[in-house]
C-alpha cells in the first residue's frame, strides 16, 4: 500500500475545490504538527461531513478513518526515527559502526575459516569441545551442521569430554570453544590432541595457552568489549561462515 504522504500530495494535486483536497491539505499538517484530528474535528475544519471524510478514507484503501489514523502516527514515527538515526543518535551508529569493524577484522582469519570449512564439508563427523559458558552457542552450532546433513555432537561437561574425546580419529573434525573460568580440561585436552584436523575458537586471555597458531581464531575484538554478550554474537558470525 502507498504512504498516506504521497496519497495526500495526489489529492492536493487533483482538484483543487474538491473535498478531497480540503482534507488532505489539513492531514498534510500532522506531519509537521504531530496533531491528527478527530473525525469531528476534522469534517469542522474542512467544512464536509463525517461520511464523507469516511468515504475519503476508504478511498485511500482503509476500512475508515480510525485505520487511517493509525497509518499515518505510523509514518510519522517512523519519519521521526530515521531522521533521529541519520542526524543525531551518534550512540547508536558508533555501535553500529563497532560491530561492522568487528565483522572486517575476521576477514585476517579468512584462510583458516574456509580450510575448516572445507575439513566439516569432508568428515565422518564433528565434535564441539566448548567451555560451558559457551553451552548455548554450541547448540546453535551442532543445529547449524546437522541442518547442513553433517553429524554432529557437542560437549560442555568436563567428564563427557574427557570420555569422548578418544572417540575422535583422523575422519572426523573437532571445533574447541574456549573461553571463561573452566577451560582447564579443554586446555589439557587440546595439547595431548593427536590430530591436525581441527579449530579453536579461543577467547583473548586464552589464545597463547595453545602452540599451534595455525588453529586458532580469536573471538574477541579491539571493536568490542570482551563481554559475553559480544562473544556470542561474533561466535555465531564464525558459525554461519563455517556452515555457509
Amino acid at each position: 500500500m502507498k504512504s498516506v504522504l504521497n496519497q495526500l500530495f495526489i489529492n492536493i494535486n487533483i482538484n483543487p475545490n474538491s473535498a478531497n483536497n480540503a482534507i488532505s491539505k489539513i492531514l498534510l499538517k500532522s506531519y509537521l504538527t504531530k496533531v491528527i484530528p478527530s473525525i469531528k474535528e476534522l469534517a469542522k475544519l474542512s467544512n464536509v461531513a463525517e461520511s464523507t471524510i469516511s468515504k475519503f478514507s476508504i478511498s485511500l484503501g482503509y476500512k475508515g478513518y480510525r485505520e487511517l489514523i493509525f497509518k499515518i502516527k505510523l509514518e510519522i514515527s517512523d519519519r521521526e526515527t530515521k531522521q533521529n538515526l541519520d542526524s543525531s543518535n551518534k550512540n547508536y551508529l558508533d555501535f553500529e559502526a563497532d560491530i561492522v569493524g568487528a565483522i572486517k577484522e575476521f576477514r585476517s582469519f579468512e584462510n583458516k575459516i574456509i580450510n575448516s570449512k572445507i575439513s566439516i564439508k569432508k568428515s565422518k563427523k564433528i565434535y564441539i569441545f566448548s567451555s560451558y559458558q559457551f553451552q548455548f552457542e554450541s547448540l546453535f552450532f551442532a543445529e547449524l551442521l546437522r541442518r547442513n546433513g553433517k553429524e554432529c555432537v557437542y560437549y560442555t561437561q568436563m567428564l563427557d569430554q574427557i570420555n569422548q574425546i578418544a572417540k575422535v580419529d583422523e575422519n572426523d573434525f573437532v571445533i574447541f570453544i574456549v573461553g571463561g573460568q573452566d577451560t582447564k580440561t579443554l586446555e589439557m585436552i587440546l595439547n595431548d590432541f593427536l590430530y591436525s584436523n581441527y579449530l579453536v575458537l579461543s577467547t583473548h586471555s586464552k589464545v597463547n595457552e595453545f602452540s599451534n597458531k595455525e588453529k586458532i581464531i580469536c573471538i574477541d575484538s579491539k571493536d568490542l568489549k570482551h563481554l559475553y554478550e559480544y562473544r556470542s554474537f561474533i561466535l555465531k558470525y564464525l558459525f554461519l561462515q563455517l556452515c555457509n
